[in-house]
């Protein structure tokens, strides 16, 4: 059950938790809804439990179509199992190759880092620690901790490189 932050409080962010598979599809489907000019997204392996469904291809095509300068960034630690297992979001990022960079993880960071996460127009955080577990959680206004993770994506982005199975994506 999503469960959201019940501080009064104005001062804070507005915070969802999840505990369960579904609350996590939703808090996902949420946070890549709420993108106006760009999202990056760390994932071992594009999310395929939550993320490789007809839900999520059509909001980053709604996205599309509604900003043709909207910019997906996606850094994927196995790249090959995304190809052979396959996602919704591979004919995606074939047909809107302007819109979306994808790049095969530094292999030093896909080794000791587990997290997943999604940074949405540098304000909007959906992340969960352990991307095989489903405690996550989607702040929809926390530029602090976003920044923070903007700091990390773009020094693995900077590390990382288009591999051999990547090439057939872009």
């Amino acid at each position: 059950m999503v469960k959201q932050d019940p501080s009064p409080s104005t001062n804070q962010q507005h915070t969802e938790f999840a505990t369960a598979l579904s609350d996590n599809k939703a808090l996902l489907l949420k946070a890549i809804q709420q993108t106006k000019i760009c999202l990056h997204w760390y994932s071992s392996g594009l999310d395929p439990l939550i993320a490789n469904n007809m839900d999520i291809y059509q909001a980053f095509l709604e996205l599309y179509k509604n900003n043709r300068k909207i910019k997906f960034k996606l850094l994927v630690h196995q790249t090959q199992e995304v190809m052979r297992k396959g996602h919704c979001l591979i004919p995606l990022i074939q047909r809107l190759s302007s819109a979306f960079e994808v790049k095969k993880t530094d292999a030093e960071y896909a080794k000791r880092d587990y997290a997943t996460y999604l940074i949405v127009d540098k304000k909007i955080i959906y992340y969960r620690s352990i991307e095989t577990q489903w405690e996550g959680r989607l702040e929809m206004d926390n530029s602090y901790q976003a920044k923070q993770l903007m700091i990390q994506f773009e020094t693995v982005w900077a590390l990382s490189s288009i591999d051999s199975q990547l090439r057939r994506l872009i």
